[in-house]
């Protein structure tokens, strides 16, 4: 169950985000069939969200409801690469998110999503600020390239993704520290 989420979350964001290791992981072992995918979703045959449409979509968070994550980390390894982890829930269904995405803010100030990242790492911590043990696996990393974010101070996004109902929800932002770039 858990994989044919994962590959369909991918298969969804085709249009937002490239995660090619992911893609080979979940729904096929060559990029190839992506390609494929995208032209099924344009011509209506695949759920597939267009990057302007996640945007406007996930960018309405007004609302009173409890937040459905944090950022809690950026930093940079050892090798150059970027660790951005925190945690994503689903709110109103009382689980963990299985994907989020995170965007960076261009110098205009416009998010540009740039990496996915799985959920699955547990998080006793947000069980225990929210009564809720459905927020175990709530936790996520992920490491990327530091070519993947343009140089500057930068901000970083993420949403929680649900993918049953195609939604997204804002879980906030950080500031890049400084002596990361």
């Amino acid at each position: 169950m858990h994989d044919r989420l994962c590959a369909k979350t991918l298969v969804q964001l085709t249009g937002v985000v490239q995660d090619q290791i992911d893609f080979t992981k979940y729904v096929f072992p060559s990029l190839k069939v992506e390609k494929r995918i995208k032209l099924l979703a344009r011509m209506g045959y695949l759920p597939s969200i267009s990057i302007g449409a996640f945007l406007k979509g996930a960018r309405t968070d007004g609302s009173n409801e409890p937040p459905s994550g944090y950022i809690d980390e950026v930093s940079q390894s050892s090798k150059g690469q970027l660790i951005i982890r925190g945690w994503s829930v689903l709110s109103k269904k009382g689980v963990a998110a299985l994907c989020t995405v995170l965007a960076y803010d261009d110098d205009r100030g416009q998010p540009t999503p740039f990496a996915l990242a799985f959920g699955g790492m547990p998080r006793p911590d947000v069980v225990k600020a929210f009564k809720t043990d459905g927020y175990l696996e709530s936790g996520w990393s992920t490491t990327v390239s530091e070519k993947q974010i343009p140089p500057g101070l930068r901000t970083i996004r993420a949403w929680a993704v649900d993918p049953e109902s195609s939604c997204s929800y804002p879980i906030g932002a950080i500031k890049m520290p400084a002596a990361i770039f």
